[in-house]
């Protein structure tokens, strides 16, 4: 009978710290996820229109002449995919970090006696 007790009160005690973990802030990834790609593209764009708008506005000015504009321009969109995988890689390892055990490792554990 012991071990009935100490199941029910195991469940218990696993049925709290799971209410617990979805009412944390950022449970819902999903919705989360589509806001975070959706500012990033956002982002994405505005960087490349202030750049070609200052690089513009640079060499009519004659203070930057335009194989220095087109040679950084070439530079920065080099850039680009390395830091988005680098930014990629980092939110997989936040996501996962952020993810509760699976079930089978959880329950394929020894129970205390």
């Amino acid at each position: 009978m012991k071990a009935f007790g100490q199941e029910d009160r195991e469940t218990e005690r696993l049925a709290t710290a799971a209410r617990r973990l979805f009412r944390l802030p950022g449970a819902d990834g999903e919705a989360a996820g589509q806001v975070h790609a959706r500012a990033r593209g956002d982002s994405r764009q505005l960087v490349q229109v202030a750049v070609l708008a200052l690089g513009g506005w640079l060499c009519l000015h004659h203070r930057l002449s335009l194989g220095t504009f087109l040679a950084f321009s070439a530079y920065a969109l080099q850039l680009v995919a390395p830091v988005r995988m680098f930014a990629g890689m980092l939110a997989v390892g936040q996501q996962a970090r952020g993810r509760p055990p699976s079930a089978s490792s959880t329950s394929s554990t020894p129970t205390r006696s």
